[in-house]
């Protein structure tokens, strides 16, 4: 059973902004190329062929986590 976990893409960039600060040589291109890339990779079309209906929004980890237990429960 796919387990289909999303962010809202604003969040999303925040997030992997914030992490590729933390690196010793942060590269912003090949983050951006990735977040692009997970886009096209997720799009609805492509969720749709996957046939993932079922989605989990992961704003609060631990209610996200708790939604996710039940479902596969």
């Amino acid at each position: 059973v796919p387990i289909y976990i999303e962010v809202e893409d604003g969040l999303r960039l925040e997030r992997a902004i914030g992490r590729e600060r933390e690196q010793a040589v942060p590269q912003y291109a090949e983050m951006c190329r990735r977040f692009l890339a997970d886009a096209e990779d997720f799009s609805e079309e492509n969720l749709k062929r996957a046939e993932i209906s079922r989605r989990f929004e992961n704003k609060e980890l631990g209610k996200c986590l708790d939604e996710i237990e039940a479902y596969i429960g």
